[in-house]
């Protein structure tokens, strides 16, 4: 299995190259978060920081996790979100949230602010609706 790095094949453009195209001068609108960044460190300082609804310090947050613990941080993220369900709830929050940690965590030709990037989208379409 591999993604073709050409962004072309034939005539019809593959995921990964129309995604790097639109990404590649893509710059991170939030502070981006470095290695000693400190997560919140318990699910209810995280979810009181979701509660704020404060997009960038809830990617920010979500960010600082993921660079320290990939198993707690998809938990909690998935976990808050759900903590938000209404009988309006998009499914994209979910598909999208996925599909951003997938890229965030297994695409590593792209670089890390594109796939932080692509993290914090997925958590501000989240946040700004709830």
């Amino acid at each position: 299995c591999c993604w073709d790095a050409s962004p072309w094949r034939g005539s019809q453009p593959l995921p990964w190259g129309v995604l790097e195209n639109w990404t590649h001068k893509k710059q991170a609108n939030i502070e981006i978060v470095t290695p000693d960044s400190q997560p919140a460190q318990d699910y209810e300082s995280f979810a009181s920081i979701l509660a704020s609804r404060d997009a960038d310090a809830v990617a920010r947050a979500g960010l600082a996790l993921l660079d320290q613990d990939w198993t707690r941080a998809c938990d909690w993220l998935f976990r808050a979100y759900a903590e938000y369900y209404t009988s309006n709830w998009d499914p994209h929050y979910y598909t999208g949230l996925y599909a951003a940690l997938q890229l965030y965590r297994m695409d590593k030709e792209l670089p890390l602010v594109q796939r932080q990037q692509a993290v914090v989208q997925a958590i501000r379409y989240f946040v700004v609706d709830l």
